[in-house]
């Protein structure tokens, strides 16, 4: 059972989480701890209090996010979006790379794009949450939306995507909280189904 007043508990989980692996990184020899804001969609202004740590190794990238301005009690899913040749995006990796002006996909092949599920999770009676997932090179670990997964940990620019579910449904939660809906089997209306937030690591 999910409790609201664990949300603390669990931000400062993640928060133990990075720091524990970042110490394990630098004691291996790698350099890649990043950090990024976290934007709205919506209005492109960053979420205060939020933010996006991503580290890099030779097998794999790792991510903490930990965000607010989110609809209380409510599930939600983050999304890798891989650009494994970020040279290849047509300006900036961006929707440009993603979809037509209409809003149909058209994925820039060249760019090599992969987009992978990394969590999901309930926000707390205050509209916060706290997500955390491991991406190996070659081996996605989630549903997969598009692409071939992470090639290069080092090399690829990583999005990251908060996506909502609209309200809880006791009968839908687990598509809601680990599909990007509607689900293969399961199904289930994605109409109030969005991306909401994003977080930007660059290579």
């Amino acid at each position: 059972m999910y409790h609201p007043a664990r949300s603390h508990s669990l931000v400062r989980l993640a928060l133990a989480i990075v720091l524990a692996t970042a110490a394990a990184t630098v004691a291996f020899g790698q350099d890649g701890v990043g950090t990024s804001s976290v934007t709205r969609f919506a209005d492109m202004t960053e979420v205060q209090g939020a933010g996006s740590t991503l580290i890099r190794t030779d097998a794999a990238v790792s991510i903490v996010l930990t965000t607010s301005g989110l609809e209380p009690l409510a599930p939600y899913t983050i999304w890798w979006v891989v650009f494994n040749e970020p040279a290849a995006c047509l300006g900036p990796c961006d929707e440009d790379d993603l979809f037509n002006p209409d809003g149909t996909m058209n994925i820039n092949e060249a760019a090599d794009i992969s987009i992978l599920y990394a969590d999901g999770a309930l926000s707390d009676d205050a509209g916060n949450a706290a997500f955390s997932a491991v991406l190996l090179v070659g081996a996605p670990l989630g549903e997969v939306v598009y692409g071939p997964g992470l090639r290069d940990a080092h090399a690829a620019e990583i999005h990251v995507v908060v996506r909502s579910h609209g309200p809880l449904d006791p009968e839908r939660a687990f598509a809601q909280l680990s599909t990007f809906e509607p689900h293969p089997t399961i199904g289930g209306d994605c109409a109030l189904c969005a991306d909401q937030q994003f977080a930007v690591h660059l290579p």
